[in-house]
C-alpha cells in the first residue's frame, strides 16, 4: 500500500490510510462503525446527493487500490467507500486513544480561583466587557 499519495475526487482530496484489520471485525462489527455524512454528500442517492458518486469511479481515481479506509483532506474524517455512498469510519481503536488523550490533557490544565472554571464568577471591573 502507497500511504500517503492523495488524489482527487469529487472536488476533495483523499488519502488512503489502510486496510481493515483482521482485529476490527466481520462485516458486521465495521458497520458499526459507519455513518451516512449528509454534509460531504458524495452518493448515489437523489435526495442526499451534493456529488455524484461511482465506487468504481472512485477507486480508479485512488492512488492505492486495496486500500479500505481514506482520508478527506479538506475536513479530516475518515472514509470508507461503499456501493452507493463513501460513509464516515469510526475508528473505535482511534476513539479510545482521542478519548485517552483528551482526558490526559483536561488534567494538566490548571485551576485558578476567580476565573469562573473553578465556580466563582469571574469579577469584572467597571467599564469592560458588558
Amino acid at each position: 500500500m502507497r500511504e500517503g499519495q492523495s488524489f482527487e475526487y469529487g472536488g476533495y482530496h483523499f488519502t488512503p490510510l489502510r486496510r481493515f484489520r483482521r482485529n476490527e471485525g466481520d462485516f458486521f462489527a465495521i458497520s458499526r462503525c459507519l455513518e451516512t455524512d449528509p454534509q460531504l454528500g458524495i452518493c448515489t442517492y437523489k435526495e442526499r446527493q451534493k456529488i455524484p458518486y461511482d465506487y468504481e469511479g472512485f477507486y480508479a481515481a485512488s492512488t492505492d487500490k486495496s486500500c479500505d479506509i481514506f482520508r478527506c483532506e479538506e475536513n479530516g474524517r475518515m472514509y470508507v467507500p461503499g456501493r452507493n455512498e463513501l460513509f464516515i469510519y469510526h475508528d473505535p481503536l482511534f476513539k479510545d486513544t482521542m478519548k485517552e488523550s483528551v482526558i490526559a490533557g483536561l488534567k494538566e490544565i490548571p485551576v485558578q480561583s476567580g476565573n469562573g472554571i473553578s465556580g466563582q464568577p469571574v469579577k469584572k471591573e467597571p467599564g469592560h466587557g458588558r
